[in-house]
């Protein structure tokens, strides 16, 4: 008999799978393995029994979804091995390819001395004649010749030998499929002694060891069984499946390229529910390394990819497009979309969904699955992850109907909301990112009225204990799944304020009554404020829609009571509050009415400490709202010299101008400001003047900055070309942003600071 392997701790395996780790958290909730004891009755009795056993149904597959579960596929009227062996003769599957069957055998595992797979077979005994290489060769023995010499043998060993020595019986099988492959045995229909092969084999099934099941599924999968068989096989993979642990044996045992085999089964709709547990098993394998949420990104998310598991499922996904869209239907592609989604995390699955053009396919089965919350958030997550990538981003906004497919789903699930979230996000790369997308958007009838809805839907849903009375909105109310609401209130704010960089869009909403309202609720309620990340979006959509607040605009009439609502941000710890609450008063601060607000709240002196304290994006911000608060017509200008802004401003020009030049650009405007008008020669009692230490200080300064040889000698330096790129940038910006203004203010300076420059006889 042909020498069988012997067992793993002996033997040195050898894999052509990537190294991984494993995490503690499982895949699913598995099911032990444990062998049912055999009944006191005879033997076939007990075997009938016991892998009857082992074959029941594992539960419903885990779609990771709290709405969806498999419970009528699951207990589809399976009952063990007596309908798996009363089908022992059905017809073999076309659909699976015999070269890539073989090709499955085509690696040997060593040996007891280690020897690598492309060593030659070890000799027969002397018992065993050897076989031809081919069965096309003259002198290859017939069909029951080869089989009673080659594959009896090695089936009686598999009937003799000791359940324990689980590695000796992985070997035989090992052996068995080779021997099956080189005898063009696997793929026939119909071939002699099938029903005595899958007999022995499922008698294995016994055997308490996953990697011996899975040989054994590989030698049933290779020689193509059918209906209930190819059914309960695949119950039996998605079983083993839900154990992570159990994810490099798949590789090893080199069973993947056959489950994607079966995958591609053109007949969809006669092996619907044998296709989603194999799909259930891919999915767990894609999503291996990823938390029970089901995000994949280990190492064999790479494998399944490079072994064109994407293409495996996109094709699946393309013919459940086409077909009839039953219940069946639905749970196999919420098996298949979770395996999408899970593969989309692994290292470089950008290239490949790119090859795939994965993301149209999915596009249509959102489109024609809307109604299935379990699909449509599997896919939306998928094009989560795509859109974090800008490559990702232009692929998804080049279909046209994505856009409209994303608002349909707010409309129709607005309450929904992990797919709420999920929308949101992606609408909010894709704002981000493409004109074309925003363009759409506008077009689109009810895109703004359906963001608001689930923006008043979801607000409600903060916690508040203190309602906002003069609301026609009521703000109070706290529901239940409160971090999750405010997680789509990020996301939604996110794309509101990605929408209001398109004119048309930013200026309609500008003047949205419920728009407006809405913003003011999000900054006053008490259950909001202490939820940082929803007020700097509230903020930073504000500041976006300052930009399109034209006379008559709702916002406009809303100013004043908006810009006392950003004094909490503004004077809250958190540096990103200050900044963002200072770019829309950037805007706000235009209206005299809002400049007095911010007099009356002693804004100013604030403003000046952050020139001092803050950092260069602050102190830009800040300069932004002392340029308007500056202004002569309201004696601004005054009452800033008199809080000693001369010094702030000075030393913030000295140190941030050289590295910042459109920072130094806009304190020279403030500083025009100050130098026009009474406040520059102190004849107003609204001013003290500008100081003659100060003017002097300012020409000098404004001196060095503005010669080449000492204003350009803190630039980026560096050898080669990126150096002298950063400084000839360095250069325009200085000739541009800061040289035209800085100039003009010195020679007014000048002019006012030449009678006092005088020194008296």
């Amino acid at each position: 008999l042909p020498k069988s392997l012997g067992d793993p701790r002996e033997v040195a395996r050898v894999s052509r799978s990537r190294a991984r780790l494993f995490r503690a958290a499982s895949a699913g909730h598995v099911l032990p393995d444990k062998p049912t004891p055999p009944h006191d009755g005879g033997e076939g009795h007990s075997m009938v029994s016991t892998v009857s056993g082992l074959l029941q149904p594992v539960g419903p597959v885990k779609c990771h979804c709290s709405t969806c579960t498999l419970d009528s596929v699951c207990y589809g009227g399976m009952s063990g091995l007596k309908r798996m062996r009363s089908d022992l003769g059905s017809r073999d599957r076309a659909h699976l390819a015999p070269v890539a069957v073989v090709e499955a055998w085509g690696e040997r595992p060593p040996d007891r001395g280690g020897r690598p797979p492309s060593s030659p077979d070890p000799p027969s005994s002397p018992n065993t004649p050897s076989a031809p290489d081919s069965p096309s060769s003259p002198d290859f023995p017939t069909e029951a010749a080869f089989w009673s010499s080659h594959v009896a043998p090695l089936l009686t060993q598999l009937e003799e030998e000791r359940a324990e020595v689980v590695g000796r019986l992985c070997g035989v099988c090992e052996d068995l499929g080779a021997v099956l492959a080189r005898g063009g045995m696997l793929a026939q229909r119909g071939g002699h002694g099938r029903a005595a092969l899958l007999r022995v084999l499922y008698r294995l099934v016994d055997v308490n060891s996953d990697r011996l099941l899975l040989h054994v599924i590989k030698l049933i999968l290779s020689i193509q069984v059918k209906d209930k068989n190819l059914l309960n096989v695949c119950k039996l993979v998605f079983k083993i499946s839900r154990t992570e642990n159990n994810d490099l044996l798949f590789l090893q045992v080199g069973i993947v390229e056959l489950l994607l085999g079966v995958l591609g089964d053109p007949d969809l709709a006669a092996n619907v529910e044998a296709l989603t547990y194999c799909a259930g098993a891919v999915k767990f394998l894609a999503n291996s390394g990823g938390s029970d949420g089901g995000d994949g990104g280990g190492a064999l998310g790479a494998e399944l990819l490079a072994r064109g598991a994407l293409d495996t499922l996109l094709g699946l996904l393309a013919r459940a497009n086409t077909a009839l869209a039953d219940k069946a239907m639905a749970h196999l592609l919420v098996q298949v979309t979770a395996a999408v989604r899970g593969l989309a995390d692994a290292p470089g699955a950008c290239g490949f969904f790119r090859a795939a053009r994965a993301l149209p396919t999915l596009c249509t089965t959102l489109e024609r699955y809307e109604c299935d919350a379990c699909v449509c958030t599997n896919v939306l997550r998928t094009f989560s992850k795509v859109t974090d990538r800008s490559e990702g981003c232009r692929e998804l906004a080049a279909v046209d109907s994505s856009p409209n497919i994303l608002i349909a789903l707010l409309h129709k699930f607005p309450r929904k909301q992990d797919l709420v979230v999920r929308v949101c996000y992606t609408l909010g790369n894709l704002a981000a990112r493409s004109e074309a997308v925003r363009e759409r958007l506008w077009r689109h009838a009810s895109c703004l009225d359906v963001l608001l809805h689930v923006y008043a839907l979801q607000l409600q849903r903060q916690p508040d204990t203190g309602a906002v009375a003069s609301h026609s909105f009521t703000c109070s109310r706290g529901l239940q799944r409160a971090d999750l609401a405010e997680d789509v209130l990020v996301k939604l704010l996110r794309v509101l304020a990605n929408l209001s960089l398109h004119p048309g869009l930013g200026a309609a909403l500008a003047s949205h009554p419920r728009c407006i309202q809405l913003l003011i609720c999000t900054l006053e309620s008490p259950g909001v404020r202490e939820r940082e990340e929803i007020v700097l979006n509230a903020v930073a959509t504000v500041n976006n829609l300052s930009y399109h607040m034209g006379p008559g605009a709702t916002l406009q009439g809303q100013q004043l009571r908006i810009a006392e609502l950003l004094l909490m941000p503004l004077l809250g710890p958190g540096e990103e509050g200050v900044l963002e609450a200072l770019r829309a008063l950037g805007n706000l601060s235009q209206s005299a009415a809002v400049r007095e607000l911010l007099h009356q709240h002693h804004v100013p002196g604030l403003l000046l400490e952050l020139l001092s304290e803050g950092s260069q994006d602050v102190c830009y911000s800040a300069g932004g709202v002392l340029l308007n608060m500056s202004s002569t017509d309201d004696g601004g200008a005054g009452r800033l010299l008199q809080l000693g802004a001369m010094e702030r401003l000075l030393s913030c020009l000295q140190r941030y101008c050289r590295g910042d030049w459109q920072l130094g650009g806009l304190l020279c405007k403030v500083l025009w400001n100050f130098s026009q008008g009474p406040a520059a020669t102190g004849t107003s009692g609204k001013g003290g003047g500008l100081d003659p230490s100060d003017t002097t200080r300012l020409l000098a300064t404004l001196h060095l900055l503005l010669d080449e040889r000492t204003a350009l000698v803190s630039a980026p330096l560096g050898g080669g070309e990126p150096g002298e790129t950063v400084q000839g940038y360095h250069r325009q910006l200085w000739e541009a942003e800061f040289v035209p203004v800085a100039r003009r203010l010195q020679k007014r300076v000048q002019s006012q600071a030449a009678p006092l420059l005088l020194e008296p006889l």
